[in-house]
């Protein structure tokens, strides 16, 4: 019996962190560009339940150029429902 509690606990386990990021509405919800290198991304969290952009990055492309220059992991980044969260430089 122990043993197969223990697998239908994983499967539980993985189905809910699953289910959690599939319901997740994550958007880029503003992009805004001023002079110089002055700019900022808004990605907003729509949806009604916390989200870790766990697997999410951003990338750059200058002057659009073929291929991505530099990357930015945001995977340690949680937001709440109806949260946003702003990446600026300048």
């Amino acid at each position: 019996m122990d043993t197969l509690i223990k697998p239908s606990i994983l499967a539980l386990t993985i189905a809910s962190a699953l289910s959690a990021n599939a319901n997740a509405e994550i958007i880029i919800s503003q992009y805004v560009e001023g002079g110089s290198y002055n700019k900022a991304v808004e990605i907003a969290n729509t949806g009604d339940a916390a989200v870790t952009l766990t697997g999410y990055e951003l990338a750059k492309s200058s002057n659009g150029g073929g291929t991505w220059g530099s990357k930015i992991d945001l995977s340690q980044v949680t937001l709440q429902a109806k949260q946003v969260f702003v990446l600026a430089h300048g």
